[in-house]
């Protein structure tokens, strides 16, 4: 099965949890994230000389990628939007993260499960709850 796509957080957390109790899980997809295109080319940039003498041309390489300004935002948006599409009609109740390149997704612990056999999730962690201190 998939167990391996599950984080030891999640795994603990389910032994507690009835079987028909709602959980919300951070899914995180295997999408190429932000700039591993641009590290790799930066890195090859490195090798040939100093990267300061480079970030003009770095950051053209980007712009060329994803625009500038409010077309970089939404250019950015809508590849991950277009790549969690899969993932997000196959889970229960999904709310794309698009700007962290996760899903939350809400379900029971069967449901979280079958969805994990997805081909494009990288991993499931429980969505952890923070006390704010008085």
């Amino acid at each position: 099965m998939s167990d391996n796509k599950f984080t030891p957080a999640f795994q603990q957390q389910t032994k507690k949890s009835p079987s028909k109790e709602t959980l919300t899980v951070i899914v995180r997809t295997k999408l190429k994230t932000l700039g591993d295109q641009e590290a790799r080319h930066a890195a090859t940039i490195l090798k040939e000389e100093q990267l300061a003498t480079r970030r003009a041309q770095l950051l053209a390489h980007v712009h060329e990628r994803y625009g500038q300004g409010t077309n970089f935002l939404n250019n950015y948006q809508d590849s991950r939007l277009k790549g969690q599409a899969n993932v997000v009609s196959a889970a229960p109740k999904a709310t794309n993260l698009w700007l962290t390149d996760a899903v939350a997704v809400t379900g029971t612990k069967a449901e979280i499960e079958d969805l994990a056999k997805h081909e494009d999730i990288e991993s499931v962690d429980i969505n952890p709850t923070f006390q704010l201190p008085e």
